[in-house]
């Protein structure tokens, strides 16, 4: 599972790049309507993204995205993706499944219009019946802090 997550991270969350605004947007002049019109469309594009790369690594026929989330007051979006089958578990896996998926996703948030305006995005897996499994939030923060331990754990091996 931790490949198919891995590549999952790769294909859905890259998408974060290509969510852009021709034009520069002032999240905290904007009004809620407003917010809401910016926040949408770049959000359902990277759940479209989410559920691509869910069934590109073998995982579609397991797991059901769900619809995407979005509270613009909190500037918080999630993703998530409910397992079909009960008993899933990551045998112990959460911490480097979480480490693997901010490596590898951090770089492309980083770079899009979501970090620019300090928008959260939640990754979450989710257990047959929806309690979660796995949640990975992605914020400016946590991802410079994720790829600076990734490039010291690179340079002391």
């Amino acid at each position: 599972m931790a490949n198919r997550i891995s590549f999952v991270a790769i294909l859905s969350l890259s998408l974060l790049a290509a969510c852009s605004a021709a034009q520069p947007f002032d999240y905290e002049a904007a009004t809620p309507e407003a917010r809401e019109a910016w926040l949408r469309p770049r959000a359902e594009t990277m759940n479209r993204g989410f559920k691509f790369g869910l069934e590109a690594g073998g995982a579609g026929g397991q797991v059901d995205v769900q619809p995407v989330k979005m509270d613009t007051g909190a500037r918080r979006v999630t993703l998530a993706a409910r397992f079909r089958l009960n008993g899933v578990s990551l045998n112990g896996q959460t911490a480097t499944l979480k480490r693997q998926l901010l490596e590898q996703s951090c770089p492309s948030y980083l770079g899009s219009d979501f970090s620019k305006q300090d928008v959260k995005v939640v990754i979450e897996l989710q257990r047959n019946g929806g309690s979660r499994l796995l949640s990975v939030v992605q914020t400016p923060e946590s991802c410079r802090s994720a790829l600076e331990r990734k490039k010291a754990k690179n340079a002391a091996t």
